[in-house]
């Protein structure tokens, strides 16, 4: 086996994983000038960098005719940039009867993060060497220069592998499997947050004639599983996309950064965290009301009927695609990436929430003015709303404090039997699909 004393870490594995072994490997370091190298890569990386003298035959056409005149027994060594393209010509050579045929171990990469010689399209040595892709290039040692090219193929891979990751986190969610310490797990405090405040809504309920299996309890409880995980696994493949053209033009998590996750104490950046996320929530939600084109989305949320904590993740998946990009952005200005203990955030956020739309009866007291509750959400979603305030009212998240400070704050009494929903919400359609399907008709 090869030195891969200059490879990254898992190189060896990574190359057991993509190449079969079909066809013999050598060594660079046994191999000879004497021999006939063949490049087995495409036209733009053999222009970059390649062996001294290599002939290329280019994989995706596998046009073979340049090795017309070469004898069968003639040494043959052949690479790419890691030997998974090589082997493959090399199964279609000894099938034509070469009998002497090898795949350099590790490829293009192997070699050149080994020292040893490559030259560029002058036959002058270089330390440049073509990635293949953002998604291989990790695999070249940093002290050479690597020429990244964006192929679609790239972004596929991107795409998919980070669906992947995200339905394996799912697996080992459900199976309480999770990476790291058991209280990191997102599916065990959805449901446990969910069980207590339900006990809470039944123990005390502050519409006494509302059902405990109110209307539409099903349906959101569905909404609820269906956005925080199902709808995540598609959204999560789109992100990754979207940052690795990010890091193709040389951006990472600190870019943009004005403040770094280890400037302040951990718990003074939670909090920081907590109210920049929160903030953009309530202005993102804003902005969902005063647009008619994401009210028609919007509507989803509020064709709720009879409030319940449920109630608090029903919404048409559109309204991530909407929050998601703005959240993140102003994270990366601000901190660069979440902290590592985000996860607490994450968690009180939902509390805050599901409260929020309880059938509970909580104001909390001088805190009223800064925490959202369930007397003030209530006429978030009262279906006559005040003449002067038709964009809506009350559209903190966890925070009640943005809706005093910009003045959209409405609290006329406690608000306990109001009708809510919207204006001609009895045409809404009731069932999931007919709500996802519903906007984009319109």
């Amino acid at each position: 086996m090869a030195s891969i004393g200059q490879n990254p870490e898992g190189f060896d594995e990574m190359i057991a994983d993509q190449v079969k072994g079909t066809v013999p490997y050598i060594k660079a370091e046994d191999c000879r000038s004497s021999f006939i190298y063949i490049d087995t890569r495409d036209h733009n990386e053999f222009e970059v960098s390649h062996l001294k003298n290599a002939i290329l035959v280019d994989y995706e056409s596998k046009d073979l005719s340049a090795l017309d005149t070469i004898l069968k027994d003639t040494p043959l060594v052949l690479y790419c940039s890691i030997g998974y393209r090589s082997e493959i010509i090399g199964e279609l050579l000894l099938k034509k009867g070469f009998t002497n045929v090898s795949n350099l171990y590790g490829g293009m990469f192997n070699w050149a993060n080994n020292d040893f010689p490559i030259v560029n399209n002058n036959n002058e040595t270089t330390t440049k060497i073509h990635g293949y892709s953002e998604t291989w290039s990790k695999w070249i040692n940093p002290k050479l220069e690597i020429i990244k090219e964006k192929r679609m193929s790239d972004f596929l891979n991107t795409f998919t592998g980070a669906m992947q990751g995200h339905w394996n986190w799912m697996i080992k969610e459900f199976t309480f499997q999770v990476d790291g310490a058991w209280y990191q797990n997102y599916f065990l405090w959805l449901t446990f947050i969910s069980l207590v405040v339900f006990g809470l809504e039944v123990i005390r309920p502050w519409r006494k004639n509302q059902a405990v299996i109110r209307k539409d309890f099903w349906l959101d409880a569905f909404y609820m599983y269906f956005n925080f995980y199902i709808f995540s696994l598609f959204i999560t493949g789109f992100y990754a996309v979207m940052w690795s053209i990010m890091q193709s033009f040389g951006f990472d998590d600190q870019s943009f950064a004005l403040l770094s996750k280890d400037s302040l104490p951990p718990l003074v950046m939670l909090l920081v965290f907590f109210i920049l996320n929160d903030f953009v929530q309530w202005f993102t939600h804003f902005l969902l009301h005063k647009f008619p084109l994401l009210w028609q989305f919007h509507q989803v949320h509020h064709s709720v009927k009879e409030m319940g904590f449920a109630a608090h993740l029903r919404y048409h998946w559109m309204e991530n695609i909407f929050y998601k990009p703005l959240k993140t952005l102003v994270v990366m200005v601000l901190l660069g990436a979440e902290p590592s203990q985000a996860f607490i955030v994450h968690f009180i956020s939902i509390t805050i929430g599901h409260l929020n739309h309880a059938n509970i009866d909580l104001n909390y007291g001088f805190l009223k003015y800064v925490f959202n509750n369930p007397r003030m959400h209530i006429w978030h979603h009262v279906k006559e709303l005040p003449k002067d305030r038709q964009n809506g009212i009350n559209f903190g998240i966890s925070l009640s404090i943005w809706d005093y400070i910009f003045k959209t704050a409405y609290i006329p009494y406690d608000g306990r039997d109001i009708e809510l929903g919207f204006e001609n919400d009895e045409i809404f359609p009731k069932t999931f699909f007919g709500q996802l399907i519903y906007p984009l008709k319109k």
